[in-house]
């Protein structure tokens, strides 16, 4: 149920890795992202078609049978071939992203629903993401923390991130800019 419905206890993606991870889990004990659960066709790695990044770097290896033995997935990825943290960014974009409209006099706000990232289109989002606020998906997590200044926390770790692509930028004989202190 959590897997499936996007409203379903959206804290499933930000509570923390090995929840999120466990909620991806088959039936046959393979991790496998959202996407490759519900399309089950033709894949195309990586390096493969008509792109040369297909968002999915390693070919889908998975267990057939929960008697048979577990199947290595490689490191960081999972047993769809998807990377590991692009599959978890994207849950916790499915999880708790919402657009709201107020066109037409009616105030709308809807969530993904059922619409999945394929894997390229995954991998161009997510590069965007991580390019333009310097959050990774552990960032995401709570893991034991509050809630309460999670929203702090996150900007304090954005701006900080943006201040040091400022400094990055500016001449030997400007000042840098300040980070800001926080709670990390």
């Amino acid at each position: 149920m959590v897997r499936d419905n996007q409203f379903f206890l959206p804290e499933a993606a930000t509570t923390s890795r090995k929840l999120a991870l466990e909620i991806l889990e088959t039936n046959r004990g393979n991790l496998v992202c959202s996407y490759h659960q519900r399309t089950k066709g033709g894949v195309t790695v990586d390096g493969e078609g008509k792109y040369k990044l297909n968002g999915q770097p390693y070919p889908r290896k998975l267990r057939q049978k929960k008697a048979d033995p577990p199947v290595e997935r490689p490191p960081g990825h999972l047993h769809c071939g998807c990377n590991e943290d692009d599959v978890l960014m994207d849950f916790f974009f499915w999880k708790t992203w919402t657009l709201t409209s107020e066109e037409h006099g009616i105030c709308v706000e809807e969530s993904m629903k059922d619409q999945l990232m394929a894997p390229r289109l995954r991998a161009f989002v997510v590069h965007a993401f991580r390019a333009a606020t310097g959050l990774s998906i552990d960032d995401m997590y709570l893991d034991g923390r509050s809630a309460e200044n999670l929203e702090e926390r996150l900007l304090i770790k954005q701006i900080n991130f943006l201040v040091g692509k400022l400094n990055a930028i500016g001449g030997d004989d400007q000042e840098p800019y300040m980070l800001v202190q926080g709670d990390e």
